[in-house]
C-alpha cells in the first residue's frame, strides 16, 4: 500500500489475497514513485501493450490494462492494472498479480476504497524526524510471512540530506549482519559506504525478528555531501523505537 495523503482503508474481503494486490494513490497534480511518479499508465518496457476501458470511477472514466505490468516486461501476463482518479487531479492505480478475474477484483477494491483526507498515516515506531519532508511512504503486509514499510525523507538542495527507512519483519529470510558492527546509540549497527555515490547504507535488528535498514542521501545526490547525510541517518538510528507491532495495525501511532 502506498500512501501519499492520508490513511487508506479497504472494507472486510475486498482482497482475496493480499500478497497480490498493490493499491497506488499520487496527490493531486502528480504522485510518487521512486523519486519520479505513479508507474506509468502505459507499461512501455512491454511491446504494444493494449488496454480497454475501465468502469466510471468516482465521476471519472477509468483504463484496465489486462495483460501486463507496470515495471517489468518479464512479468508480462502475470499483472493486470486500472488505472482511475480517486480525487479531482489525483491518480491512483490497482495492480492484481496472478488473481483469476483480475479485472473485477480491482474494481471491487476500487469501490471499498476509503481515503480521510488529513488523517496521518500510522506507524510501528518513532525517530527524530528530519528537515526535508516525507515524500512517500509504503507498507507492504504478506500473509503468515511479515509486514515491511518504507519511508522516503527525500534530500532537497537548499534544505538538507534525506534518509530512506525500510523496517521489516520475515523471520524466514533471516537477518544475519555481517561484522564489524559499529554502536550507534542502542544499537550495533552494519555499516556500508558507498563512496561513488555518496550514499551510505546501516542495518541494525532493534528487535530478533525485525531488521531496520536505512540509506542516507546527500543533499541534492552529491557524493561531496555524504558526511552530513551520514550524520543524519546516525541521528535517526539513536533515536529509532520501535511502538508497536508490525502485524498488528490496531497497535500503529501516527
Amino acid at each position: 500500500m502506498h500512501i501519499e495523503a492520508g490513511g487508506v482503508t479497504f472494507s472486510a474481503g475486498s482482497t482475496p489475497d493480499i500478497d497480490n494486490v498493490y493499491v497506488y494513490l499520487a496527490a493531486r497534480g502528480g504522485g510518487v514513485q521512486w523519486g519520479g511518479k505513479l508507474p506509468d499508465s502505459v507499461p512501455t518496457e512491454r511491446p504494444n501493450p493494449t488496454s480497454e476501458p475501465g468502469p466510471t470511477i468516482r465521476g471519472a472514466k477509468s483504463t484496465w490494462w489486462p495483460n501486463g505490468d507496470h515495471t517489468f516486461a518479464a512479468y508480462a501476463g502475470h499483472f493486470g492494472q486500472l488505472d482511475f482518479v480517486w480525487a479531482e487531479g489525483a491518480r491512483a492505480i490497482v495492480v492484481i498479480k496472478d488473481l483469476p478475474d483480475g479485472r473485477n477484483t480491482a474494481i471491487r477494491i476500487v469501490e471499498s476504497l476509503g481515503v480521510q483526507l488529513g488523517v496521518p498515516t500510522g506507524v510501528p515506531f518513532t525517530f527524530a524526524k528530519p528537515k526535508v519532508p516525507l515524500l512517500r511512504i509504503d507498507i507492504t503486509h504478506w500473509n503468515k510471512v511479515g509486514s515491511a514499510f518504507r519511508l522516503f525523507f527525500w534530500e532537497r538542495r537548499g534544505i538538507g540530506p534525506g534518509v530512506q527507512i525500510d523496517v521489516a519483519t520475515n523471520p524466514a529470510a533471516g537477518l544475519t549482519l555481517e561484522t564489524p558492527l559499529e554502536d550507534i546509540g542502542p544499537y550495533q549497527v552494519e555499516h556500508r559506504p558507498i563512496m561513488q555515490t555518496g550514499f551510505e547504507t546501516f542495518r541494525f535488528a532493534p528487535r530478533k525478528d525485525v531488521l531496520v535498514a536505512m540509506e542516507s542521501r546527500p543533499e541534492g545526490s552529491v557524493a561531496t555531501n555524504s558526511v552530513p547525510a551520514a550524520q543524519l541517518a546516525s541521528r535517526t538510528i539513536k533515536s529509532f523505537e520501535l511502538t508497536g507491532d508490525l502485524q498488528d495495525p490496531s497497535t500503529w501511532k501516527s
